[in-house]
């Protein structure tokens, strides 16, 4: 069986003053860093941004979309 993880990686806190929620710190690493690790077993991991998406439901459908390959299985994290 082979998964895959697409990373939502757009959007801001509105109730963190509309901070970038991916590159806030925890545990000295980014929200971002931390998604990363939770997938790290993952056959494929795509990243997607704000930059062209118009919110989550596009931002989750271009990522998959993405993928290179077939999967059984496809994670959604947001940050």
């Amino acid at each position: 069986m082979t998964w895959a993880a697409v990373i939502l990686t757009g959007g801001t806190g509105s109730r963190l003053g509309g901070a970038d929620k991916a590159v806030l710190r925890r545990g000295g690493r980014s929200f971002l860093e931390h998604a990363r690790a939770a997938v790290s077993g993952a056959a494929e991991v795509v990243e997607v941004g704000p930059e062209v998406h118009g919110g989550p439901l596009a931002a989750a459908a271009s990522g998959t979309a993405a993928l290179t390959s077939a999967h059984d299985l496809v994670v959604l994290l947001a940050v």
